[in-house]
């Protein structure tokens, strides 16, 4: 049985009597599910009958069949690369898509374990702060499954991640404020409304149990091999933690003999967790990027997250927006996935990574792309040049076909 062990003191507990924090005073989300070992079958470690993370089920805490939430999440291509392995000198490069989710982006992994969760546990309503993906698919899931649902999202997320939100009907509103201002109100509330915050309660540590399986899935699609390096978008650091999870467990399980170096990749305007990882003391204010999924002044999982990379040997790279617009644009243009501009930050530290050859030619590299361009057209926008529009005769056309 799935058991839940504290990441500072190690105190465990049952999934039947969870606290409201640890013994040691850390918050409840810093107890983590763990699987002992002796208890799960390695020969059976994924089912080839399922097409989605439920493959895994045997290393995934749902009990009962009858609370899962699905949407046919996860089982994403993990593509590799041509054109741009070419033009970068890579003989491994390998893109994980998770843009072809149910609604769009990773963050249906980690819903999808949660919605299941919370309904085994009796977790519900669910109230979230999100700056557009998690909240879309909350609502998505909560649509599905029949549990209500809140979502409390800054006022200058994408229209296109407002307008998924809404349509599922959950109840979304918009903060006059950043992502910390949603996250304050959502804490607030817990008391007033009997809610159960995603952010800050036991859920949030379900939900890495959702994502985790883009390790397990990278790992098959490899050929039952791990990579050198995974290069991953980093916010509140979740998406993170959560892949560097599902690795560790296979190593504890004997499954991988070492672990894959973690790139954790920040917006240059604000980047706290890699100056964690860097090491540096920089007070952390609120900045503005085209990322907006990464834009997380205060991560609740901050040391952990900088634990893990560094335990990896590995680094944090700080991407501007001209970076991550060319990388959408070279992404798009050179493998044909359009990525939003924070999914594209991967690919931005993959350039520049290369260009500094802290990246050799030979290694294994995996770029995690985690969301569709379709969550954030006006971004794309900036990285395009207006389409041409021509009367309906040859004459017109034929500049635009014969043009070198």
């Amino acid at each position: 049985m799935p058991f839940l062990e504290c990441n500072n003191c190690h105190t465990e507990f049952e999934l039947s009597n969870i606290p409201d924090s640890c013994k040691c005073g850390k918050p409840v989300y810093w107890l983590h599910v763990r699987y002992r070992t002796k208890e799960v079958e390695l020969s059976e470690f994924s089912d080839p009958g399922v097409r989605s993370l439920w493959r895994y089920r045997q290393l995934l805490p749902v009990s009962r069949r009858e609370n899962i939430v699905s949407l046919g999440e996860g089982w994403t291509p993990l593509i590799r690369s041509r054109n741009l392995a070419s033009k970068l000198v890579l003989n491994n490069l390998h893109i994980k898509n998770e843009g072809v989710n149910p609604t769009f982006s990773f963050k249906d992994r980690e819903v999808s374990l949660a919605a299941s969760m919370a309904i085994e546990l009796g977790l519900t309503p669910i109230a979230m702060a999100s700056s557009g993906n998690a909240g879309s698919a909350l609502s998505a899931y909560s649509a599905r499954s029949g549990v209500k649902s809140f979502v409390l999202t800054p006022e200058y997320t994408p229209a296109e991640k407002t307008l998924q939100m809404n349509i599922y009907g959950t109840n979304v509103l918009k903060i006059k404020g950043t992502i910390e201002e949603c996250r304050r109100l959502v804490e607030e509330g817990r008391r007033r409304f009997h809610w159960t915050p995603f952010n800050t309660s036991i859920i949030r540590s379900f939900a890495i149990e959702g994502t985790k399986t883009i390790a397990f899935e990278i790992y098959e699609q490899l050929g039952g091999t791990a990579p050198d390096t995974v290069i991953v978008p980093t916010g509140s650091g979740r998406g993170c933690l959560s892949i560097w999870k599902g690795f560790s467990e296979l190593q504890a399980f004997g499954i991988i003999s070492r672990m894959p170096r973690f790139i954790s990749v920040q917006p240059a305007s604000l980047h706290p967790i890699a100056n964690a990882i860097n090491d540096k003391i920089e007070l952390a204010t609120g900045g503005r990027s085209i990322a907006t999924a990464l834009l997380v002044q205060n991560p609740p999982e901050l040391e952990l997250v900088a634990k893990a990379v560094k335990s990896t040997q590995g680094e944090a790279i700080v991407v501007t927006d001209d970076e991550i617009l060319a990388a959408e644009s070279v992404l798009a243009k050179e493998e044909g996935v359009f990525a939003e501009p924070s999914a594209a930050s991967s690919i931005a530290a993959l350039l520049s990574l290369r260009q500094t050859g802290r990246l050799g030619k030979d290694e294994t590299v995996v770029c995690v792309v985690s969301g569709s361009g379709l969550k954030d057209i006006a971004s794309a926008l900036r990285g395009t040049e207006p389409i041409p529009v021509i009367d309906p005769n040859l004459d017109a056309l034929a500049p635009h076909i014969e043009s070198p």
